[in-house]
């Protein structure tokens, strides 16, 4: 899980609107207080679809 995760951190560290939060038992990035991605404990990233 940390592997994506921070695969993920390294790609969006630059942009200020991103938080990161801990949800769904793995970790969540959002983006203007809306889930963006993240990945579960199982390690699976998943990802908001419009």
């Amino acid at each position: 899980m940390e592997e994506l995760a921070d695969r993920i951190r390294g790609t969006l560290v630059d942009d200020p609107n991103i938080v990161e939060r801990k949800m769904f038992g793995g970790v969540c990035f959002m983006l203007n207080g809306n889930m963006l991605c993240g990945v579960t404990k199982s390690g699976d990233l998943m990802a908001r679809m419009d």
